[in-house]
């Protein structure tokens, strides 16, 4: 091999590794347009809230949920959380 073939060589490999970068998985489902549903929402909310939420799932509804909807639960679900846990410290201190 002659150099200029080796130097060939390299800035291919160079220009591969470059462009080697991450793209998010295509959703396989038919239904990619499909809005989610009132249930699909509180499921994101809550797989939010624990931080189990799939790569997949995750991607599904930034492309086809509507950003007001997913506040507006994340929003009930805190303030029902909260209110679940004054109600729980309050039978605590009662039984005390």
């Amino acid at each position: 091999m002659d150099r200029q073939s080796i130097t060939t060589e390299s800035n291919a490999h160079l220009k591969d590794s470059r462009n080697n970068t991450k793209k998010p998985p295509k959703l396989d489902s038919p239904d990619q347009h499909k809005p989610v549903s009132f249930l699909g929402v509180l499921q994101s909310v809550f797989a939010a809230a624990f931080g189990v939420q799939s790569q997949k799932k995750r991607l599904q509804d930034f492309s086809q949920g509507k950003p007001f909807h997913y506040v507006l639960v994340g929003i009930l679900f805190t303030a029902v959380f909260i209110l679940v846990m004054v109600g729980l410290v309050q039978v605590a201190l009662k039984a005390f």
